[in-house]
């Protein structure tokens, strides 16, 4: 039997909760925790021809999934 509650597998499925959260949330709910301004985006690094928020979040998700599920 597949045990979908592991540890692990719980956050792979956070971290897509969150990224789901924060995506179709109109506006910047991380602006608006930081800089108390929903219209700031907090950058990590500069962008450079892509935007490297996404980039570092779904090079995350990716390891995570990756590990989780190997056999897949």
């Amino acid at each position: 039997m597949i045990n979908y509650f592991s540890k692990y597998k719980f956050i792979f499925y956070l971290c897509n909760l969150i990224l789901i959260i924060l995506y179709l949330f109109p506006g910047s709910l991380l602006g608006w925790f930081l800089y108390n301004d929903l219209s700031l985006q907090p950058q990590i690094t500069p962008d450079f021809i892509i935007s490297t928020n996404h980039l570092y979040a779904y090079i995350v998700l990716s390891v995570i999934g990756f590990f989780n599920f190997p056999k897949k």
